[in-house]
Order: structure tokens, then C-alpha cells, then sequence
């Protein structure tokens, strides 16, 4: 616990970044789930921040994304129909290349030498295997761990 309270105390970095911008569009998911990658990134490369939950979530609205005409609660409950499955497919296709991308963006991090990746514990699933059902038994998941300490200053 000392540790962790002489971390709070340590001065954090200045950086000279635009203030985000918030998408008004609720169903604009994946800009949505790309500006909280964004302000992640931000936090963890300047040690602001320890630990980051971020919840994607879905909308009854259409979503902004070229072939998709339903809101995504709409292609979840997709009853195995062939259009929607298509649809579906789409959106989750971007939504796993988006956290793809933040997942680079962390290995890759430009601001210093750091590697971000190296010190987080990355967990993503879902709460359902099967949101057409709402089967909960075997949902999907995925967990990167790098076994590594950060130092402590």
C-alpha cells in the first residue's frame, strides 16, 4: 500500500494533446469504443491510471458502417437469419480490428521507448456465447498477459 500511495504522488507527464471529442452518436460504437482506446492509451502512457474496465456496448440504432441497416441489439438477437448473421459478422469483424488496433497502438507506443503492452494484462469477452439465445454457458474470451513488473520510482 505505500508503494501504491507514493505512486499517487509522483508527478505525471505534460502532454500536448487535442481534447477529445465526444461522438453524439450513440450507435456510432466503434468511434465510441476507438475514443475510449484513445484515452486509454493516453492514461496508461502517461501512468495516470492503473487499471481500465471499458464496456462496449450495443444500440438499437442503425449503425454508421457502410452494408449495416439494423442496430446492433437488433443483429445480436439475430435468430440464425442469413442477412442479419451477415450484418453481425461486420460490426464484429470491426469491433475485434479496432481492439486489434489498440492493442498495436500499446506494443507499438510512440510517445517513449515503452513498451505498454508488456506491463497490462488485456481481457476481453463477452457476457454471452450466444446473444440469438442468450446462452451464457460458454461465452468467448480472450487474455493477453506479459508476465512483467513495473518499476517503481
Amino acid at each position: 500500500m505505500a508503494s501504491d500511495e507514493a505512486w499517487t504522488k509522483n508527478p505525471k507527464p505534460k502532454v500536448k494533446v487535442e481534447p477529445p471529442k465526444d461522438i453524439a452518436n450513440a450507435a456510432n460504437i466503434l468511434g465510441r469504443a476507438q475514443l475510449m482506446f484513445d484515452l486509454t492509451h493516453l492514461a496508461l502512457n502517461t501512468d495516470s491510471i492503473l487499471l481500465v474496465i471499458i464496456i462496449l456496448t450495443g444500440s438499437t440504432n442503425e449503425h454508421p458502417i457502410q452494408g449495416i441497416s439494423l442496430g446492433h441489439h437488433d443483429l445480436w438477437n439475430h435468430g440464425k437469419d442469413p442477412g442479419k448473421l451477415v450484418q453481425f459478422k461486420i460490426i464484429e469483424a470491426e469491433t475485434i480490428k479496432t481492439v486489434g488496433e489498440f492493442l498495436a497502438k500499446l506494443k507499438h507506443n510512440h510517445e517513449d521507448s515503452s513498451d505498454l503492452i508488456a506491463i497490462s494484462t488485456v481481457f476481453l469477452s463477452s457476457n454471452l456465447e450466444d446473444a440469438s439465445s442468450h446462452n451464457v454457458r460458454n461465452p468467448p474470451a480472450l487474455l493477453s498477459v506479459v508476465a512483467s513488473v513495473r518499476a517503481s520510482t
